[in-house]
């Protein structure tokens, strides 16, 4: 892995974590990449968290061709995203009793019935409990599929969802697009070489297909599944910032206004950081300071109103 992801160890399929050496109790950054994002542009982000917090945990869920269709096969989906949500239950027990008991994995990579009795210290509000700090940092809708699957299978061992410190939506989420639109974007996940061009565009093609008579058969569209499912399975206490752009050719500047929107109507409180020029996913490198600001205006609390903000 590139240097700024030399010390994160691989937990799970396109899953990583990284301990600092004097962690935090309870305080966790969970970074869900877009889809096929190189290391070395995934390292700016661990990077920048390595500063604003540098003594919390990062979880790092890639995105990838081969997450998108498992997501489609529910006992796959749990193995997936098995290991992250562990990950999550274990930062969070930190803040419990040392003798409480622990989420457990089975050889196989699932959960285990432990994890459905896992209390997390929001539960159980007490002075000499440390209080849970986590980020999820969302990417495009490669990110918006990790993080709601990820959010569903911590669902499935916890009384509610997950009670979050704040969101960051980077570059999404966007709406259901068309059928050439997400071929192209889904695409650019493989490596640019003549042999992944050829057989890279002939698994797009047949996983588009697929989506295509699974949405037929009267199933929800993916897009619109993450968009509802990350409003409904997670509870950030800080609200959620919307950083995007209307030069973005992937993610329409307007859906994710819209989604903003409907996260104000669920009472969360909203940051919407509009930029200029930059393009997708790659606000960071074309203002870096106010990008760090709202990243810090979330994980330190001061979201400020809801407003637009222009860069």
């Amino acid at each position: 892995m590139a240097s700024s992801l030399a010390d994160f160890i691989l937990i799970g399929p396109g899953t990583f974590l990284y301990t600092p050496p004097k962690p935090t109790p309870g305080q966790l950054i969970i970074l869900c990449t877009w889809l096929g994002a190189a290391r070395r542009h995934i390292a700016k982000y661990t990077a920048l968290y390595r500063c604003i917090a540098p003594n919390a945990r990062i979880l790092l869920v890639e995105s990838s061709v081969g997450i998108l269709t498992s997501a489609f096969v529910r006992p796959q989906r749990v193995i997936e995203f098995a290991p992250a949500a562990a990950a999550v239950l274990d930062t969070l027990a930190e803040c419990e009793h040392r003798s409480s008991s622990h989420p457990k994995r089975s050889a196989n990579g699932r959960l285990s019935d432990e994890m459905t009795n896992s209390r997390t210290c929001r539960s159980t509000p007490s002075s000499s409990y440390a209080q849970p700090k986590t980020l999820m940092h969302i990417f495009s809708n490669g990110g918006m599929n990790s993080a709601t699957h990820l959010l569903r299978v911590l669902r499935s061992g916890m009384d509610q969802p997950l009670a979050l410190t704040g969101m960051m939506f980077d570059s999404c989420p966007g709406k259901a697009t068309s059928y050439w639109q997400t071929f192209d974007a889904m695409v650019l996940s493989f490596p640019k070489t003549i042999f992944w061009r050829f057989l890279g565009a002939l698994a797009v093609h047949c996983f588009l297909i697929f989506v295509s008579l699974y949405i037929a058969c009267g199933y929800e569209n993916p897009a619109n599944f993450w968009r509802r499912g990350v409003l409904e399975e997670s509870s950030p206490a800080r609200g959620a910032c919307y950083l995007f752009s209307r030069e973005d050719r992937m993610i329409e500047w307007t859906d994710v206004e819209q989604h903003a929107e409907e996260a104000r109507r669920k009472g969360w409180r909203v940051k919407e950081v509009l930029f200029e020029g930059s393009g997708h996913c790659a606000h960071l490198t074309m203002d870096r300071r106010r990008y760090v600001q709202a990243v810090n205006s979330v994980w330190d609390g001061d979201q400020g109103d809801s407003e637009v903000f222009p860069m």
